[in-house]
């Protein structure tokens, strides 16, 4: 749980971890991360546009079938079928992205129109609802997974092209370093959101089924223990047994989380979009 010593004693590791990590970087003599380029103001806000695109990617592509499955009973198999067109497209989009710059030199209005798909694709998700259609479904991820996918190719376009020919590898370095942690973090922060609002929502649906009649051959203690088994499994509520009244209360609370995990989504798309308009746009034709 959030609320445990041992998450909070991670989350103070972790903070302590960077700054330590920042400091030693820049004293060493062959960093791994040059930080010392983070002062360019093009690779510093193309870095963490990296690390928040990272973040909303992989916490989309890691919650959004959960939703399917927890709140609408959805297979595993069938979560892959509606996520291939946005797959595709994420494909298509990288390809695309890079014939564009390639064709114009330029990037900076490919890159903003990315933050704010981006942006408004999780306001999107966050649309979502249990009564949604399989058809909807496999197309509500199409314009953050376009977003996610050209931030991602015009990010490194951006950093590369603000800096020397000699210190090209290095930014790429550090765009992947961004990027590995930003993905990291980003499910973990997620993954913690998401068990914090769950055993909330679970225990106030579950407190207020103390003020209603119970089903048939059902015992305050059985209750207790079905609030415990869906925290353990989502597919719980879905079993034939489960009176629709714990149903309910078991799918409302998954509902309530997942919607949370799209509210951090909206969250890391927006500081994505911020970030770009800090980044500056250079002349590809005189970085040759």
């Amino acid at each position: 749980p959030v609320s445990s010593y041992r998450w909070k004693g991670l989350a103070a590791y972790t903070v302590v971890g960077f700054v330590a990590f920042y400091f030693w970087e820049r004293k060493t003599d062959q960093p791994i991360i040059p930080v010392k380029m983070l002062h360019n103001q093009t690779i510093l806000a193309s870095s963490l546009n990296c690390w928040f695109t990272c973040m909303n990617m992989f916490s989309s592509l890691f919650y959004l079938p959960f939703y399917w499955t927890s709140v609408k009973n959805v297979s595993p198999l069938d979560c892959g079928y509606r996520l291939i067109p946005s797959s595709l497209l994420a494909s298509f989009t990288s390809v695309f992205c890079g014939w564009m710059i390639k064709k114009t030199s330029r990037y900076r209005s490919l890159h903003i129109l990315a933050g704010w798909c981006m942006f408004l694709g999780s306001g999107i998700l966050y649309l979502s609802t249990k009564d949604d259609s399989s058809f909807r479904d496999s197309i509500i991820s199409l314009p953050l997974r376009y977003g996610s996918a050209s931030n991602i190719t015009t990010i490194l376009v951006a950093m590369i092209s603000a800096v020397p020919q000699s210190e090209q590898a290095l930014v790429t370095s550090i765009q992947y370093g961004f990027r590995s942690t930003g993905s990291t973090m980003g499910v973990s922060l997620a993954s913690a959101l998401m068990q914090y609002i769950l055993r909330g929502t679970l225990d106030s649906n579950f407190d207020a089924l103390k003020h209603v009649k119970l089903p048939d051959g059902w015992t305050a203690e059985m209750v207790k223990a079905a609030k415990l088994q869906a925290l353990e499994s989502p597919g719980y509520a879905f079993g034939d047994a489960i009176p629709a009244v714990i149903h309910n209360a078991i799918v409302s609370s998954y509902s309530t989380a997942c919607h949370g995990v799209f509210l951090f989504l909206i969250g890391t798309g927006l500081a994505s979009l911020i970030c770009i308009y800090f980044t500056e746009e250079n002349d590809l034709d005189k970085t040759k």
